[in-house]
């Protein structure tokens, strides 16, 4: 039987051991992982070996820290400028294959320290700390994207959470189950001696599992203050313990007849039984979460004398006692589906492919579904102020202002309704929603003036007000906004970093600008 393949995608010189670690849980949930480690010497272009083995994959599995890492010599074709772990993600997502994030956070060992990352190879770079900041603000570019398509899922502070986090994404126990069974079927003698034990074990698991899924999910709204130990609980997985020890002895009586492909068979089945035991101890966590509660109590009252009708009623209206939670829940999931059509929407309106009323239509009800996405209502006043609804376009850049999540969201939300006001003619409160943007991006800047990315704001915002102060006939005001704009653009363009084609367009009209101020 042939087992399938699971891409593990990592930067190597951070994440090597934790993908490593992952790639040993992997196997044990019966697929091959295959890495950037496997890159045969001299076989050539990477990226086409890359493609190769994600197009044999079954899906893809990539730790996102804050490095870089490793680029094509050319920016791709496809994706545009990007990391070779980068273009892992963006392919496979591309083919449709299964896809997993994991964000690896700031406490996470690391390969090597986060200081160290993204430096230059060549020890005569003349600007060795412009070239890790330009690396990590296109990191930090890639992390704001894949949380704004909504892709991440899963972070992780260690090597234990990321093992359960990789043990909780596999699906394969219906299926496993089937297999077991039909194997049984094979083989008779293993059968007559082993069944009996074998079904009695089998049928407590599932009760276990039912039982415990089900109070997984009525606890999703309680308090960890709720959580106690609970005896009874314990004291049964103590006995399921004891069965499957049964069953396995039973197992190796008939070990010595098993032909070869049997026996390895066999081996890979007790790999993901254990795993199974594995989600069992996890239903456990999450039973403490409701253990003394009184539904908690009267559930597992009535399991423990053999009703399990009963108990699966008492959950039954635990969960009844949660719709308005189970419908936020549904809420936030319908919106984030919503979301990544919406994204799509929006790229087929840039090819021309659908009218912005359209798009309009499909983030009024992303928004609607879940308010507090700053990006949402970014994008949405954008195509407000675009379709002429000017209101609209002011409401949305309000809203995108409440929902910011950090001081650069903030600059965000005070330059989209300095826009809207300047369309709507209203130039002394425009002038004060500007300034209040660039406060916050020269802060921004100063604190850490090898931020590529923050240094391209400020001379966005320095534009915004140089532009208004021409609006406002303030010649000599326009002149000196102009002046930083220029300043700005140049530094970054001098210390060799990346400037983009439009850019560059801005820096020589700056130039003309600042030329023509001063004659």
């Amino acid at each position: 039987m042939e087992r399938p393949r699971l891409f593990l995608s990592a930067v190597s010189e951070e994440l090597r051991t934790a993908r490593q670690t992952m790639a040993r849980t992997v196997r044990t949930l019966g697929f091959d992982p295959v890495s950037q480690d496997d890159f045969p010497t001299g076989y050539g272009e990477l990226r086409q070996w890359l493609r190769e083995q994600l197009d044999s994959a079954e899906g893809l599995i990539q730790l996102v820290g804050v490095g870089y890492g490793a680029e094509p010599p050319q920016v791709d074709p496809d994706y545009g400028r990007i990391s070779y772990t980068q273009f892992e993600f963006f392919y496979a997502y591309k083919q449709k294959k299964k896809t997993w994030l994991i964000v690896i956070d700031k406490d996470f060992p690391r390969d090597k320290a986060s200081d160290q990352l993204d430096l230059p190879r060549d020890d005569n770079q003349p600007d060795r700390t412009g070239y890790q900041a330009e690396r990590r603000t296109l990191q930090q570019e890639y992390l704001a994207q894949l949380k704004r398509e909504n892709h991440l899922r899963h972070s992780a502070n260690n090597l234990t959470e990321l093992d359960n986090i990789v043990l909780r994404l596999h699906d394969g126990l219906g299926e496993l189950r089937r297999e077991w069974d039909d194997w049984l079927q094979k083989d008779a003698g293993f059968k007559s001696r082993t069944l009996a034990k074998q079904d009695y074990a089998e049928a407590k698991l599932d009760k276990v599992a039912a039982m415990l899924e089900a109070i997984y999910a009525a606890s999703a709204t309680q308090t960890a203050s709720e959580r106690t130990d609970d005896a009874v609980l314990r004291a049964q997985r103590e006995e399921i313990e004891a069965l499957r020890a049964q069953v396995q002895a039973g197992a190796a009586q008939h070990q010595a007849d098993l032909t070869n492909a049997e026996k390895q068979y066999v081996a890979e089945l007790a790999a993901r039984d254990r795993v199974y035991a594995q989600e069992i101890v996890v239903f456990r966590k999450a039973v403490e979460d409701i253990a003394d509660t009184p539904e908690g109590v009267a559930a597992l009252t009535r399991f423990n004398a053999g009703d399990e009708p009963g108990a699966i009623t008492v959950l039954d209206q635990l969960r009844a006692a949660h719709n308005a939670a189970r419908q936020k829940r549904a809420d936030l999931e319908s919106a984030a589906e919503g979301r990544r059509i919406a994204t799509l929407a929006l790229e087929a309106r840039t090819r021309g492919k659908l009218t912005t009323a359209q798009v309009i239509t499909r983030y009024e009800e992303v928004t609607r579904l879940d308010p507090g996405v700053h990006w949402d209502w970014v994008e949405l006043g954008r195509l407000y102020e675009d379709s002429g609804n000017l209101p609209g376009a002011l409401r949305a850049a309000q809203a995108a202002g409440v929902t910011a999540e950090d001081e650069r969201d903030q600059s965000v939300a005070n330059n989209a309704i300095g826009d809207v006001l300047v369309a709507q003619g209203d130039l002394p409160a425009a002038l004060t929603a500007f300034r209040a943007g660039l406060t916050i991006r020269e802060t921004l800047a100063m604190r850490d003036p090898a931020n590529t990315g923050w240094q391209r704001d400020l001379y966005v915002s320095y534009w915004r007000l140089a532009d208004l102060a021409e609006k406002q006939k303030a010649t000599k005001e326009a002149l000196t906004y102009w002046k930083q704009a220029y300043d700005v653009l140049s530094k970054i363009d001098k210390r060799g970093l990346h400037l983009s084609p439009e850019d560059r367009q801005y820096l020589a009209t700056l130039q003309e600008k600042v030329r023509a101020g001063a004659q």
